[in-house]
């Protein structure tokens, strides 16, 4: 049976947003899906969170699939990243990224930026595992300007964009809680 792994954002859980909906619609598809709620989601720590997440290393194999929100974008990334995951279909659904961390959100989130900027310190090297990453965006997202993201994310050359209208930071705060357009890459 295929797995998938969803990682939520920050100040996230299992149970907000389009996350129910696509652990249903994934295990009408014969996956087994793992939601875990990731420790101190108000203010998180790269360590604390990783460590949550170790034990679904050995059990994601080739051709599963990781989708990720937001800051769980750079959280999936160290975890891949860190045991070498190969050829994983990797959906990052509003993701945040290092230049946007440096431009915007030192002022935007004061003290919890020294907290944050931890998922940063590695860099990411998409390319090398050979994993296939779509990348979805808004263009009306408050956090993450689709330019800008795509211009981080061109710089390795396996990504493909998706891009919306009207959804916001894909939450449901926008009223996001169905993502069928995630099905087609699965």
């Amino acid at each position: 049976m295929k797995k998938a792994l969803i990682l939520h954002g920050w100040d996230g859980d299992s149970q907000n947003n389009w996350f129910p909906w696509l652990k249903e619609e994934l295990k009408n598809r014969w996956y087994e899906t793992i939601i875990p709620d990731l420790p101190s989601s108000s203010l998180p720590k790269l360590s604390e969170q990783l460590g949550a997440i170790e034990k679904y290393a050995s059990e994601l194999h080739e051709w599963d699939v990781i989708v990720w929100h937001s800051l769980g974008c750079q959280l999936a990334t160290q975890f891949i990243e860190k045991h070498a995951l190969k050829n994983l279909t990797v959906l990052l659904v509003a993701p945040t990224y290092s230049w946007l961390w440096e431009e915007l959100w030192r002022e935007t989130f004061g003290d919890a930026y020294e907290t944050i900027s931890q998922y940063y310190d590695t860099p990411n090297t998409f390319e090398d595992l050979q994993n296939t990453h779509v990348v979805f965006l808004s263009e009306n997202d408050p956090y993450i300007n689709l330019q800008n993201a795509e211009e981080y994310y061109c710089q390795f050359s396996d990504m493909e964009f998706v891009e919306f209208s009207n959804k916001w930071h894909f939450n449901s705060t926008a009223g996001v809680f169905e993502l069928p357009e995630l099905l087609e890459y699965v």
